[in-house]
């Protein structure tokens, strides 16, 4: 395998279509780093304002071992205790996640399918406590997908199509 710096961006609100040129353009990975994006989407945000049954993979040395159910808020807060539950593609409708839409301008000029192709859902948000990771994947569902990290630090592998 062959590593390489990928191109990093730095987006202010307002440069829209030249970022959507650029990564219409473009057949690697690219980072895009925000500036000025509100520092309140913490779990506490999310544990405060939502709630709903959820479905939760529970880990053991970094294998899944087993998945539960429990409402949002409980999950969250044990992942928040640093429990080693990750939440994968929790999906909320677009009227509560719009404040966190609104920050990010880029998923409102760019025509992403939504999962499930349903136009009332259109992000999918992963949870996890510090250290949490998950297995090398391919992302089916979202190949061309815009990924922010709301909360503490995320670090990623992207790949070319080489």
């Amino acid at each position: 395998m062959q590593l390489k710096q990928i191109r990093v961006l730095e987006y202010e609100y307002g440069y829209e279509e030249l970022i959507k040129k650029i990564l219409y353009n473009s057949k690697e990975p690219i980072l895009i780093k925000i500036k000025n994006f509100p520092d309140k989407f913490s779990l506490d945000y999310f544990i405060e304002r939502f709630n709903g049954e959820t479905i939760y993979s529970i880990f053991e040395n970094n294998i899944c071992v087993n998945h539960q159910s429990s409402e949002l808020k409980a999950a969250l807060t044990a992942i928040k205790k640093n429990k080693p539950y990750r939440i994968f593609s929790q999906i909320f409708p677009r009227n509560k996640s719009e404040k966190i839409e609104y920050h990010v301008p880029l998923w409102q000029k760019f025509p992403l399918r939504p999962r499930f192709f349903n136009k009332d859902y259109k992000v999918g948000y992963y949870f996890g406590g510090n250290g949490a990771h998950t297995e090398m994947h391919y992302d089916r569902e979202h190949c061309c997908n815009l990924h922010l990290c709301l909360s503490g630090k995320k670090e990623l592998l992207l790949f070319t199509q080489d």
